[in-house]
């Protein structure tokens, strides 16, 4: 089971990802996962289960484990690594409760330097609570903490390493997901200029319009009248010129169009609305 300050460790690696990745710290602040009370609290619950010597702490750290995986698998389909941080816990708490206890590994207690390598498996009084030395009556062992790692003097399960690796992505993705893209959203929606115009060039029959005579204003030899005459064209057959006026409310100025292919029809806008 992985120590606090590796976590903290790992943590630290996530965020300095994220922001290699352009994210931002800030960012974190503004995630609200699903069931995030349970989250919260399972690992609240875990945390204490696993660095105090509390009583009850074998069940306080299976309920805290379990309500993290849950609260996990809920946002699996949101956020990036959840899925593979709950796989890991959930290594760890099948150790956990097929033993009482996650069982360690002497071999890993020396190689990490916490027992001197002069002493022999049956000096070892005790490895700490929720743990236990592995045996051959140890059920999936290979569950257990197996890895050393001495710059920590800690040994880790492969449980946590997938754990870990979860959190990282989690963290990382979190930032990167929420970095500034450097878009203006009110350039990004500001109204085309009333002055541009778009030659249409009708090669088929369009779908009927769905614009009423009080949507559009038509200009006819310089003369404006209100709504749509002849189908679209003027009296001597040429193209007339659609100019969508300021108080016009027109859903997509392509739903405009001539009745009769052969005709040309010149939109102007669309401009702001005013409406």
């Amino acid at each position: 089971m992985g120590s606090i300050i590796l976590s903290i460790a790992v943590v630290a690696a996530g965020i300095v990802i994220g922001l290699l990745r352009g994210g931002s710290i800030d960012a974190l602040a503004s995630v609200r996962p699903k069931w995030w009370g349970l989250v919260a609290g399972g690992f609240v619950a875990h945390a204490v289960a696993e660095s105090f010597d509390v009583p009850g702490a074998l069940s306080l750290s299976v309920i805290g484990t379990f309500a993290l995986i849950v609260g996990l698998m809920a946002n699996g389909p949101t956020i990036k690594g959840a899925i593979v941080t709950a796989f890991g816990l959930s290594m760890n708490l099948l150790a956990l409760v097929l033993n009482g206890a996650v069982p360690i590994r002497f071999e890993a207690l020396s190689a990490a330097g916490i027992v001197e390598p002069t002493i022999t498996v049956d000096e070892v009084a005790s490895v700490g609570h929720l743990l236990e030395l592995e045996t051959v009556d140890s059920r999936l062992g290979f569950l257990g903490d197996v890895i050393p790692i001495a710059v920590l003097s800690s040994v880790i399960s492969i449980g946590d390493l997938v754990t870990f690796a979860g959190v990282i992505v989690i963290v990382s993705g979190l930032m990167a997901a929420r970095r500034r893209v450097g878009v203006d959203v009110d350039d990004l929606f500001a109204p085309v200029p009333a002055q541009l115009t778009e030659i249409l060039d009708l090669d088929a029959a369009p779908p009927a319009s769905t614009a009423t005579d009080d949507d559009v204003i038509v200009v006819v030899d310089g003369v404006m009248a209100d709504g749509v005459a002849n189908n679209g064209a003027s009296a001597d057959g040429e193209p007339i010129d659609l100019t969508i006026g300021s108080t016009v409310d027109l859903q997509d100025p392509d739903d405009l169009w001539a009745d009769e292919p052969d005709e040309g029809v010149r939109i102007l806008g669309p401009t702001s609305s005013s409406s």
